[in-house]
Order: C-alpha cells, then sequence, then structure tokens
C-alpha cells in the first residue's frame, strides 16, 4: 500500500514540473491543432527536435501527423530528414515565432 502512495506523490511531482516546464498549456495544444509539417494533415503530435535530455524545451517543437512522429522514432532524424527534405530545427524556430502571441 505504501508503494502506491509514493507512486502517487511521485507523478503529483511530475506533474507540478511539467506545468513548470510548458508554462503555456495553450501553445502545446495549438502546435497540435497545427498540420503535420511533412503532409499537411491533423491533427498532429509536438516532436521535440531536440530532446529534453540534450537541452530541449519547448522553443523545439513542431507539428508532425502521428504517421510521420512514428516513422522520424523508427528511422532517425538523418533519414527522416533525408528522405522529406525537411529541416526541423529552422521549422520550430518559425513555429516558435508564429505562436508568440500565446507566450505573452
Amino acid at each position: 500500500m505504501r508503494r502506491t502512495r509514493i507512486n502517487k506523490i511521485n507523478a503529483a511531482r511530475r506533474s507540478r514540473r511539467f506545468k513548470k516546464h510548458y508554462w503555456s498549456e495553450g501553445y502545446v495544444i495549438a502546435i497540435k491543432t497545427m498540420p503535420c509539417t511533412v503532409c499537411r494533415a491533423r491533427p498532429s503530435h509536438a516532436h521535440h527536435v531536440k530532446t529534453k535530455a540534450a537541452g530541449g524545451d519547448y522553443t523545439h517543437l513542431v507539428p508532425l501527423c502521428p504517421k510521420h512522429h512514428h516513422e522520424l522514432h523508427n528511422s532517425g532524424v538523418s533519414t527522416f530528414s533525408d528522405k522529406y527534405r525537411a529541416d526541423l530545427t529552422s521549422k520550430a524556430k518559425e513555429v516558435y515565432d508564429k505562436l508568440k502571441p500565446l507566450r505573452e
């Protein structure tokens, strides 16, 4: 029983950390409603171009449909970029600049 309680407490702590890191929940929701970077399909997933472990944050998100998001994770970034000629880093900067009103 005690182990379950500890897990619930840790889940609450993770939730607070998530809210602190993504200070604008509307920002992530807006990215998920944008069309896919590759095929323009909707709805999209918010993909981290630069992972959180590598120092990425909400400024490094791009919209990808579920199909392309899974393909990117399965094939790798360089293979995906070569196949679709997509520069996800510059697209992430465009998205970040486009959604500036949500951050203010």
